[in-house]
């Protein structure tokens, strides 16, 4: 049975709790830097097997998943951009089962995508902590969802979403 330095994360739903203070805000800048290690801490000791196991709920495999996040978390901080940059902007999705069956998500290295978390999440942690509690409120439209999602909601969103691939992972190991 691997250890790990930190508790399996929850599989539950997202509970949209929106940073709405300087404590909730310093808590997320924290939880965003937290992903990035949590990821290599799991997934780089793993063997090329381990990664093309399919994780628990069967759909993709450890590898997808790595990438899977860096393409959705790429995603997540230009859409954090666009809402602090433009009036409530309608932003694109993208087809997250297509993307997962290019070859680059089926083969490349996981350390490419563990790169790009560490950095997109470096960035974004920088960005935000910089931000006052009112640009918090500032958001874009999600068309699938019929939605604005507000910055201070859609950080915590992608929190939650890495740590939730990131249990699909630590499962599918012990």
């Amino acid at each position: 049975m691997k250890i790990f330095t930190f508790k399996i994360p929850s599989d539950q739903p997202f509970d949209k709790k929106p940073i709405v203070s300087e404590n909730s805000l310093k808590k997320a800048v924290s939880d965003l830097l937290a992903v990035p290690k949590r990821f290599k801490e799991v997934v780089a000791p793993m063997t090329d097997k381990e990664l093309d196991t399919k994780t628990e709920k069967g759909i993709w495999t450890v590898r997808q998943v790595v990438h899977h996040t860096a393409d959705s978390h790429i995603n997540a901080f230009i859409r954090f951009k666009f809402a602090l940059t433009m009036d409530k902007p309608e932003i694109m999705p993208y087809p997250e089962p297509e993307w997962a069956k290019f070859p680059d998500t089926l083969n490349s290295p996981v350390e490419y995508s563990l790169n790009i978390l560490s950095g997109i999440h470096q960035r974004w942690a920088d960005t935000l902590s910089a931000l006052s509690l009112e640009e918090l409120n500032r958001s874009y439209y999600h068309p699938a969802d019929k939605e604005h999602i507000s910055i201070g909601l859609q950080v915590p969103l992608y929190i939650w979403h890495a740590n939730y691939h990131l249990g699909f992972i630590m499962r599918t190991l012990l």
